[in-house]
């Protein structure tokens, strides 16, 4: 399970990103700030948990890495900004959307890695 490849999770990260910005721009998804606080608080415990064991790093580094960076910004963008109706409001949540789901991925490839004792470098 451990594979340095993570295409197929930025494939359904990009999938479900358009989703929820799609989803958000109707305005279906109206509690969102709440939703930004717990990825930002995910997205720091993913890079807490990939700091605690080298070999996972080896493997799924540089998707962890990009993913939480990622989540991190834009979710202290998503709070930061107010005009919750706006079209460019709405890019954000789709694009927060795209790295939140690659965070959960990627925090779920960090625990079967950690599960896994034959993921070697």
């Amino acid at each position: 399970m451990c594979k340095c490849n993570c295409i197929i999770d930025v494939i359904i990260s990009l999938a479900l990103g358009i989703v929820i910005g799609l989803v958000y721009s109707t305005g279906v998804i109206t509690g969102i700030i709440p939703v930004l606080w717990i990825i930002l608080g995910i997205a720091i415990l993913t890079i807490i948990l990939s700091l605690l064991n080298r070999k996972c790093l080896c493997k799924n580094g540089r998707c962890i890495a990009i993913a939480t960076v990622g989540a991190i910004i834009l979710s202290i963008i998503g709070l930061s900004i107010t005009l919750a109706t706006s079209l460019v409001y709405a890019i954000i949540i789709g694009l927060f959307g795209f790295f939140a789901v690659w965070v959960l991925l990627s925090l779920y490839r960090l625990i079967v890695c950690f599960a896994e004792e034959s993921c070697k470098c």
